[in-house]
Formats: structure tokens, C-alpha cells, sequence
């Protein structure tokens, strides 16, 4: 229902938020950090605006609940906006196809909760006008995802400048990175200790749903139809498609992208659906999980009896959290070594790139002893140097590491093990420079995987 009364202009957004989820909702509330501290104003701005950035869902999302009960408080209508833009970094078939599978799937999911959901594409052969800023300075109040790593945290800065207030909404973690602080970032056995009592009050927690009362689903699907300045991409559905679903998104990536890499192609093994990703998680849950502590390290078992392959979902949102982690603690079988994966070191490498936004440069990124030591390092002796080319082509004199870069170009995935000896080794292949220019160790190293990695970016794999 609509609030009783107006909200008062001089109110923040992070005070509305707080108004609205204390207490009952406290976990919700302590994962929104205010980015603009304009005050709210719902006779200025026209709508609730969610840019979904990192989160690929419309269900067990944080960041959109928020939205939602800020449309019902202001009683103004609702968009969500996906933004998907080829000059990207790592825009190739394979990763925008993936994504467009994954926007599939929100697209249906919105539309059965009446949610409007609309997709921007940014393209060469369509345009770059950033009306997603557009939008920002037309609203009465902007959720986002709380962004860690880019092309996301350069959407969020801007977003954060426009007029409307705005917030970010962490979807990601147990632990929301705000609750645990810098201390213990550097030190894996540290931060799992930190964590460990405000994991466990929180183990069981997940956002719910908000209905949107049938007035707003009807005012916000009447705004979107008549206000969008651009002509939103219309994502395939069974129907338009004639069931070709696949097909369907093949055409849209080829008619609306001209600069993406097409020679990285999609891969049929691993599709970004919601329904793709949890069959795959559901079967690692019953004939992975109980033997994952064990064979986790045995690069010789097929991986479908090892690890879990879950990275490429839980780094692009498609997946949640909070639905897996309430699986593994109603399951039979022993989970606690996935459970330090998952919430341990996967929650550690969000909260560095919270604290870090600068994580690709050395000198900002790592503690002084370290960048020190790799420093003096940096000009140790190497048999042999190789090419970014040479390497992408699995062309070098190591069989082993050539291997490693073939299953990355032809699957999208590699081992943990072997994808560990694969960029250490690689660094003896590297030219030093890197690091005197105070640059991340490895960028050629990151720039070969990431273009070909299901699970692109720097949060980590399970």
C-alpha cells in the first residue's frame, strides 16, 4: 500500500531506507551504503530507479526489495534498468552471450512479478548515449548494486553524481563487507575468525519479496511505455522465438554488437540461465558436495566429482547466496569445507575489492612488505619471455601450461589447482615491467584469462 503520508522533503535516502527497515529488517538494512546524499524529493523525481548492474536476478535480491519498498513508500512507479555496453572490458561472444541468457531469465521473472524491466545496449552500431545517467537525474531515488570490481564501479561513481539521491545494496555476501572492516583482509585465518559469530546469526537469512500493489505495477509499466527516452532491446521469449530461445539471442548479439570478440565463442556446456544455474548447483549439491573435501584438489577427477563450478552464476548474480547457503545447511551430508570456500575465502576477495577499488594496482592494493618484496623480485632472471599473443595461442615450450590455456579458450573453465600453477608459472613467461610500473603483477596474465574465463573478474572461484 501507498504511504499514509508524503514523505518530507529534507529526509535522505539512507534515512528513508532506515525508516522503512528498522527494525524488522535490520540484515537488509546494514548492507545499503548512501553514494549521493541529496534529500529525497518525490515531487521532483518521477520514479524508483533499480540499475541492476551485478545481479542477475528477481529473486533473494537485496538490492531490488529496497527499490521496491521505496516505490510503495513514495508511491511512485518502478524501473529496472540493465545496461550492457561493447566497449567493455573482456566483451566478447562468449561473455555477452551468457549474460543475455542470464537477462532472459530476469526479463520472464519480472514480468510474472510485475516488476518493468528494460535492457540498454550501448553499441557501436547502436549508440552510446548514456541514458541510463539520463534516467538517474529523472528519478526520485536510485538503487544499485553495490558494485566491487569493474566495468561496475565506474557505472556506480557516475550514477552517484547525477541529482537523485542514491544507495548501494550489497547482494553478494553473508557477511556484507561494511561489518567486517580492513584489518584482516591480508590474512585468510584472520577474517575467518572475524566473521565466523556474524556469519552464523546470519546463516539463515534471506531477503524475501515485496509484492508491488497492483496500482504501481500498473502506474510503472504506464511510465516505462511512455517516459524511456531510448527504445529498450526486447529479449527473446519462448513464444517470439518459436522456442529457439538460443538461436534467437545469437541473432541479437550479431545484429546489435559489431566490436565484441566473436572468435571467443559461446560455450553450450554452461548457459546463463536461472534455471541452467541452479540444475547445476542442485547437482553438485547431490553427487558433489559429500565428496568435494576430498577430491577438491585432485585435478585428475572430472569436475563434475570435484568442485562445484558455481563461480561464472555467483559472479554475475545469476545464482543466490543466501538460497545456496540455506541448501547446504538443511543438507545431510558434511559441508563444512565448501562452506569455508564459499563464505571464507569468496566473502574475503569481495570484501578486498571493497576496500580496494584500485585492486589492479600493486602499490595501492597490497600491504608495503609484500609490494617490497615483489618489487626486488621483479627483475630475477627468466629463461624466457613471451608475447600476450604467444600466450593466448598456447604456444609456449611448457606442454603443462599450454594445456592449462586451452581448456580456458575452448571451455571457459580450468581446474582451481591447475588454474593456481597456471598463473604462477605464467609469471616466469611475463616481462617484469609490470611491476615497476606499479601495476598489477600479472595484467598480461589477467588480460589472457579474463577474455576467455566464464567467471571473469577478480572475486574468485569454487
Amino acid at each position: 500500500m501507498p504511504s499514509a503520508e508524503p514523505v518530507p522533503v529534507g529526509k535522505s535516502l539512507l534515512a528513508l531506507a532506515e525508516e522503512l527497515l528498522l527494525p524488522q529488517q535490520s540484515k537488509l538494512f546494514e548492507r545499503v551504503r548512501s553514494l549521493h546524499h541529496t534529500t529525497v524529493n518525490s515531487k521532483h523525481g518521477r520514479f524508483v530507479y533499480y540499475l541492476m548492474t551485478n545481479t542477475l536476478r528477481a529473486h533473494d535480491n537485496p538490492a531490488l526489495e529496497v527499490a521496491l519498498q521505496l516505490s510503495i513508500a513514495l508511491d511512485l512507479p518502478i524501473l529496472v534498468l540493465y545496461v550492457i555496453n561493447d566497449t567493455w572490458p573482456h566483451a566478447t561472444e562468449r561473455r555477452f552471450k551468457f549474460i543475455l541468457e542470464a537477462l532472459q531469465s530476469v526479463a520472464e521473472d519480472m514480468l510474472h512479478r510485475g516488476i518493468p524491466f528494460a535492457l540498454n545496449i550501448q553499441s557501436k552500431l547502436k549508440s552510446y548515449k548514456p541514458w541510463h545517467l539520463t534516467l538517474g537525474a529523472r528519478a526520485a531515488a536510485i538503487v544499485t548494486d553495490e558494485p566491487y570490481v569493474e566495468p561496475y564501479l565506474s557505472m556506480v561513481h557516475k550514477i552517484s553524481r547525477v541529482y537523485a539521491p542514491s544507495i548501494a545494496v550489497d547482494n553478494a555476501c553473508i557477511v556484507t563487507p561494511s561489518l567486517v572492516g580492513r584489518g584482516c583482509l591480508h590474512r585468510a585465518y584472520k577474517f575467518e575468525s572475524v566473521t565466523k559469530i556474524l556469519r552464523t546469526k546470519r546463516l539463515g537469512w534471506k531477503p524475501g519479496e515485496i509484492h508491488l500493489p497492483k496500482h504501481l505495477q500498473e502506474k510503472s509499466e504506464i511510465y516505462v511505455k511512455q517516459n524511456l527516452p531510448f527504445d529498450p532491446v526486447e529479449l527473446p521469449t519462448k513464444k517470439s522465438s518459436s522456442g529457439n530461445i538460443d538461436q534467437a539471442l545469437d541473432t541479437l548479439l550479431k545484429t546489435w554488437f559489431e566490436t565484441i570478440d566473436f572468435s571467443v565463442r559461446s560455450v553450450h556446456h554452461t548457459k546463463g540461465d536461472r534455471i541452467s544455474a541452479y540444475k547445476r548447483w542442485n547437482k553438485f549439491l547431490h553427487s558433489g558436495l559429500a565428496s568435494y573435501a576430498r577430491r577438491r584438489n585432485d585435478i585428475l577427477q572430472h569436475y563434475s566429482q570435484g568442485v562445484s563450478r558455481m563461480s561464472c552464476y555467483l559472479n554475475l548474480g545469476i545464482i543466490s547466496p543466501f538460497a545456496m547457503t540455506s541448501a547446504l545447511i538443511s543438507t545431510a551430508c558434511s559441508s563444512e569445507k565448501f562452506i569455508s570456500e564459499f563464505h571464507c575465502w569468496r566473502e574475503l576477495a569481495h570484501c578486498f575489492c571493497y576496500y580496494n577499488p584500485q585492486y589492479l594496482s600493486l602499490d595501492k592494493s597490497l600491504p608495503s612488505w609484500a609490494y617490497k618484496s615483489l618489487t626486488e623480485h621483479s627483475v630475477d632472471f627468466r629463461s624466457q619471455i613471451y608475447s600476450l599473443e604467444t600466450l593466448k595461442a598456447s604456444n609456449t615450450n611448457d606442454k603443462l601450461w599450454n594445456l592449462c590455456q586451452r581448456s580456458l579458450v575452448e571451455t571457459g573453465e580450468l581446474h582451481n589447482n591447475l588454474r593456481m600453477a597456471w598463473g604462477k608459472q605464467g609469471e616466469c613467461y611475463i616481462s617484469p615491467l609490470p611491476f615497476l610500473l606499479g601495476h598489477i603483477s600479472n595484467i598480461n596474465l589477467c588480460l589472457v584469462a579474463d577474455s576467455v574465463a566464464m567467471d571473469t573478474d577478480a572475486r574468485g572461484s569454487i
